[in-house]
């Protein structure tokens, strides 16, 4: 018990240790972006994505942090804490099916030796939030001495995870199968179908309590239902694949990386089904909660990695069977199994360091960098929502968030090829002052880049910020896509002073500009110099030759 304690302890401290290092996904920091957008926004002037409580609990970063950096290490903060919170109600229910503390003990290690599970379960997405709920909702289930107030509860706790994401509508199936089954296995067909009901009831209590809520910043409540259920998640979850390409290899590497592992859980659960008519009723609603949704994550049309830490705790509740059958068996093969199963446990160890390779360091100083350029008001773009602190120009668009994923992008490029430039005119409508530019923007170059020349100018691998080169005697016309006052500068960020022709007017030193086109002329010197925002603070160098750097390299492959 004390070895299965210090691995326990020796992976929570990875976990965390991963958390803070590793590098975000895209989605993580549009997910965090979506903790600032306000419940009067919702469901009239925004259709949200997914279902909305996961912001909820995310604006918990945005309340605890003062940047952007700040906000999404302590989001991640929060993910390692949910895990720890749902480890423990893994816990729990090993207990309550029948298992002894030890062996609660030992499912809790298989799971941590997941590379899907350590590398995932703190991540900036509603699945961790989702998956905490419906682990408390298989917790309630799985009370000794139930009840249909006890199912209602179930149902209650079930709806919240539907309402982190969609997606958690495996869970409801699973649970009300799993509450189903149980039934007609003992023979009480009538209490089977009640339980599920019941269940369905609590769920639908809490469903409609979330449209009401937004009824109160003035939704319509169907609306808000039919958006629930009918919005453009809907469309991505079933069609993901298909536009992403085939994603079935995502399944393939989590099975390669953790076949031990999946032996170990796959191979209990077969065995609980050899005496499924002797097991208690608690044991049979976790054993089918967990095969159903354990089929349905990994049949899923888009397999995303963070998508796995939805089945792999369930299944880790069977990862006991094994051993005492083996246990049954001649010492010497018992003896050779436990030292396999040590050898697995340790060997996840190397899997997590290997993984700390994926650090988050240019992510950061890149966001920190466009964040000291961005004041309170001052607009960005990137398509991702990196500064989470600050709004992304142009951020709605046909009633949605904008995010510049592969379907977002097939759409942009597939309007410019009919001549309707409509999206990107009201991106740069919202002024965007700061640029950061990732693989997005680069696969809408061909569309994106006039609107950037002659409009900004790189002051790091990936940040843009409004302004203009000007080489002496020459006139140079200024886009200008951002409101405000501009001063000249060198190449090393020291500032410069010479005299200015601005739309034909003589000027010095600081110039206000409003958004258009502008003429600017200089004379003096020799050297080229950049008319930039008159606000910036932290040191700079403006590159000679521009070359992107990679922000999110190989995030789900390693």
């Amino acid at each position: 018990m004390i070895a299965f304690g210090i691995f326990i302890a020796a992976k929570l401290v990875t976990l965390a240790v991963l958390a803070v290092n590793t590098a975000f996904i895209m989605d993580e920091y549009w997910i965090a972006d979506h903790a600032l957008r306000s419940p009067a926004l919702l469901y009239q002037d925004i259709s949200p994505g997914k279902t909305q409580l996961y912001t909820a609990f995310f604006r918990i970063a945005h309340w605890l942090a003062d940047d952007a950096v700040q906000v999404m290490l302590t989001a991640r903060a929060q993910g390692v804490v949910l895990a720890g919170f749902g480890l423990g109600l893994v816990y729990l229910i090993a207990l309550n099916i029948g298992r002894s503390r030890l062996e609660a003990l030992f499912i809790l290690c298989v799971i941590l030796a997941f590379s899907s599970f350590m590398e995932r379960a703190f991540m900036v997405r509603p699945e961790p939030l989702a998956t905490f709920f419906a682990l408390g909702a298989l917790w309630v289930a799985t009370q000794r001495h139930q009840t249909l107030w006890l199912c209602f509860a179930a149902g209650l706790v079930s709806g919240l995870a539907f309402l982190a994401t969609q997606k958690a509508v495996y869970f409801n199936v699973a649970l009300g199968l799993a509450l189903l089954g149980d039934g007609f296995a003992r023979r009480s067909f009538k209490e089977g179908v009640l339980s599920g009901a019941v269940l369905v009831l609590g769920w639908a209590v809490m469903v409609i309590a979330y449209g009401l809520y937004f009824v109160l910043y003035g939704a319509e409540f169907t609306e808000v239902l039919r958006q629930v259920f009918f919005g453009p998640t809907l469309k991505n979850a079933m069609a993901g694949h298909e536009t992403y390409g085939g994603l079935r290899w995502l399944i393939l590497q989590t099975l390669i990386r953790n076949t031990a592992l999946y032996v170990l859980c796959l191979a209990g659960w077969g065995l609980m089904l050899m005496r499924f008519a002797h097991l208690t009723s608690q044991e049979r609603r976790a054993w089918i909660f967990s095969g159903v949704i354990s089929m349905l994550v990994f049949a899923h049309p888009a397999p995303w990695p963070y998508n796995l830490i939805m089945a792999i705790p369930f299944l880790g509740l069977w990862s006991t069977a094994l051993p005492r059958f083996v246990r049954k068996g001649p010492a010497a093969i018992s003896a050779l199994f436990a030292g396999v199963v040590a050898i697995v446990l340790a060997f996840s160890f190397a899997r997590n360091v290997h993984y700390l390779d994926h650090d988050n360091r240019f992510q950061n100083e890149t966001v920190r960098l466009a964040e000291t350029l961005l004041g309170p008001d001052d607009a960005y773009f990137d398509g991702t929502g990196m500064v989470v602190t600050r709004q992304q120009a142009g951020s709605r668009w046909r009633g949605q968030v904008v995010s510049w994923d592969r379907l977002g992008i097939g759409r942009i490029l597939a309007d410019a090829r009919r001549g309707n430039l409509d999206h990107i005119e009201a991106v740069f409508a919202g002024s965007p002052k700061v640029w950061i530019l990732s693989y997005r923007t680069a696969a809408l170059d061909s569309v994106l880049g006039p609107y950037l020349r002659n409009s900004y100018v790189p002051i790091s691998p990936n940040v843009l910020i409004s302004g203009v080169k000007l080489v002496p005697g020459d006139e140079t016309l200024f886009q200008n896509r951002w409101k405000g006052s501009y001063r000249l500068y060198r190449a090393d960020g020291r500032p410069a002073a010479a005299p200015l022709i601005v739309d034909g007017k003589p000027a010095t030193g600081g110039v206000a500009l409003g958004t258009g086109k502008h003429s600017i002329r200089f004379e003096e010197g020799r050297a080229p110099l950049f008319l930039l925002p008159a606000d910036i603070t932290v040191p700079f160098t403006i590159p000679r030759r521009h070359e992107q750097r990679v922000l999110f390299d190989r995030v789900y492959t390693f």
